[in-house]
């Protein structure tokens, strides 16, 4: 089982439906900066054979999978992130062109996820927190089914959850949505309240990623076997006065200045801390008191590298938190 770290989904789930202007691009960290559910892979567990070139990362590795709960628009959207171009099993680039070496090994990388090659994802919908080991859906290409295109099935239980990619058995119709292929996978299941208990706010299901092909030989699949976990806001009633401390950013992703806004709903000491994702504080942006209503601080993420990182709001009321895009 690879390690991963689950980031708890907070805040901007509960919004309307105009905070889900979410559109698939193919660039997983782009389309879903709203606060997501995020599991990390491992970066060096798909192998690749001595013949391949110093350097050459595969198309099937993985960097992670996000996860985004619409409730407005009662889907789950879902974002699997390669580190090159999904599909390109030899790493060259080109995805569908096959390389000297894998050509040597007999292998294939085939063109638009052809042949045996598959990218999926199963689900184990357990929202009352026991999981029960048995995996529910499976939705992505399924190459069982049909090669590239994707469906959202019933998971066939005579597959065990390391090969989802042949373990989709009847067609879910109720259950639809859009996707896009390249380089990234993104895919969305709609009517997810069928799934997952809508009065519930606090859940969590268990996955089984699937992404590679049988035709490549020499080079490895990636697999993730994990749980993912959200703890969402309720909506908050329109009987009752909004009382929320919020946060945001502009420009963002930003190279190297962004500007963190803060709305405060009554005067009292606010704190801002930037993190990293192993949770360490890389920066102080703010610590006083300050008055309520709308402030914009400038922060300077000159000193850090590129990549993710967590701003914190902390009130006396609660907290905010926003994802940063450091792109350098």
């Amino acid at each position: 089982m690879s390690r991963k770290l689950v980031l708890v989904a907070l805040g901007l789930v509960t919004c309307g439906s105009s905070a889900f202007a979410i559109t698939f691009t193919g660039d997983v960290p782009t389309d879903f900066l709203i606060n997501s559910a995020i599991l990390f892979d491992d970066p060096n567990d798909v192998g690749l054979p001595a013949s391949a070139p110093p350097g050459v990362i595969s198309g099937w590795e993985l960097a992670d999978v996000q996860f985004l709960r619409d409730r407005p628009n009662n889907a789950m959207h879902i974002g699997l992130n390669f580190t090159g171009i999904g599909g390109d099993a030899d790493g060259d680039g080109l995805e569908g062109g096959t390389s000297w070496w894998l050509a040597n090994l007999m292998g294939y990388d085939e063109p638009m996820l052809g042949g045996s090659e598959a990218i999926c994802i199963a689900l184990d919908i357990e929202y009352d927190g026991v999981p029960d080991g048995v995996l529910d859906i499976v939705a992505g290409d399924a190459i069982a089914v049909a090669p590239g295109l994707f469906q959202v099935c019933q998971f066939d239980p005579n597959y065990d959850q390391y090969t989802p990619a042949l373990a989709f058995n009847g067609l879910l119709p109720q259950h639809t949505g859009s996707f896009f292929y390249g380089p990234d996978y993104e895919l969305t299941i709609t009517n997810f309240d069928q799934l997952i208990d809508p009065s519930l706010y606090s859940y969590c299901f268990d996955i089984a990623v699937f992404a590679g092909s049988y035709q490549d030989d020499g080079v490895g699949e990636d697999y993730i076997i994990d749980r993912v976990c959200f703890d969402e806001e309720p909506p908050v009633s329109a009987a009752e006065p909004t009382q929320m401390d919020l946060l945001a950013a502009w420009p963002n992703p930003f190279n190297p200045v962004t500007t963190l806004v803060l709305d405060l709903a009554a005067t009292g000491p606010a704190r801002v801390d930037v993190f990293d994702l192993q949770g360490r504080r890389v920066a102080v942006v703010h610590d006083g008191i300050l008055s309520a209503g709308r402030h914009e601080i400038s922060f300077d993420a000159g000193s850090l590298s590129s990549g993710l990182y967590l701003a914190r709001l902390q009130t006396d009321s609660g907290g905010s938190t926003v994802r940063l895009v450091l792109a350098k």
